[in-house]
């Protein structure tokens, strides 16, 4: 006579409901990313990623029409402008001899969205927003061979959540 072995019940054995778990864990972290990540797009994503094309676009319009181009941030009016370097430009200060680019070159005027705050606007390690002084103006330029200042831009979110 042969004794039946208790491991051969029906049933589910505990390392099927590992593999099980482990499945539905690894479905999950691929799915959950996806739907928190299909949401509109605020205005604040789509001005960093508007501002990102600009950099790259003027990088390259320097690059072929071998010109200074100078990123210029007017904070009063929440805007950001690309300027071209114009030498027969009257104004007697270097920075100020930039003209705008036409039009048709880029999405530009390009609007700062109301509630981005700029706290800090570095350039080659040195904060331009010295404390205790308001900035109307800030810029950056990028050169003709491709090359750029050391850049850091703070910016805060004063949307309140």
């Amino acid at each position: 006579m042969r004794k039946v072995s208790s491991f051969n019940k029906m049933g589910i054995s505990f390392i099927e409901i590992l593999i099980t778990l482990l499945v539905v864990g690894i479905i999950t972290a691929f799915v959950v990313p996806t739907f928190l990540t299909k949401g509109e797009k605020t205005p604040k994503k789509i001005f960093c990623a508007n501002f990102a094309v600009l950099i790259q676009e003027s990088l390259q319009q320097a690059i072929m029409t071998n010109k200074v181009h100078q990123i210029f941030f007017d904070l009063d009016e929440h805007m950001v402008i690309v300027k071209i370097h114009d030498p027969a430009h009257a104004a007697t200060s270097e920075h100020d001899k930039f003209i705008p680019v036409a039009k048709n070159s880029y999405p530009l005027p390009m609007t700062i969205p109301q509630d981005l705050e700029f706290k800090n606007f570095f350039i080659n390690g040195k904060d331009e927003f010295t404390s205790g002084n308001t900035m109307h103006t800030a810029w950056f330029y990028i050169m003709p061979d491709g090359t750029s200042q050391s850049i850091i831009l703070n910016i805060e979110d004063t949307q309140t959540l």
